[in-house]
């Protein structure tokens, strides 16, 4: 019985890399779509929370004669901070700061413009598939 359950197993594994290897491709980035990603994570991270809300009281200290409306904040903080975010770490790195970890030194440094892009992929036992490969 164990033999079986073994050789089934081993069955289930090949299939599994052999779908992972055909629905695979890696692909280039441009700049828009690394930004969206980058601004994504950040946005989304506890560690970068603070910087955050340095970057905005930054951006209404900067506007102190013309007092900026929520939108216009929420404006260039997302064209801004990536950007703020980088050079604000690599200052607080070249002083020798405790406060800049490892994680945040990656996080500043942005995503790769390499990645893989998958055709499907399954969660729970639900297997999601985009449209053209399914057609």
């Amino acid at each position: 019985m164990t033999t079986i359950w073994k050789f089934s197993f081993i069955l289930y594994l090949q299939l599994v890399d052999f779908w992972k290897r055909k629905k695979v491709s890696r692909t280039k980035l441009d700049k828009k779509e690394l930004a969206q990603a980058h601004r994504y994570v950040l946005s989304n991270c506890d560690a970068v929370a603070p910087f955050i809300e340095e970057h905005i009281l930054h951006l209404k200290r900067q506007c102190r004669p013309r007092r900026l409306t929520q939108l216009e904040i929420d404006k260039q903080h997302g064209q801004k901070f990536i950007e703020w975010f980088k050079l604000r770490i690599q200052r607080m790195d070249e002083q020798k700061s405790s406060e800049v970890t490892h994680e945040l030194r990656w996080l500043s440094r942005g995503p790769s413009e390499v990645v893989r892009r998958y055709t499907g992929y399954a969660i729970n036992g639900f297997r999601f598939q985009c449209v053209r490969v399914i057609i």
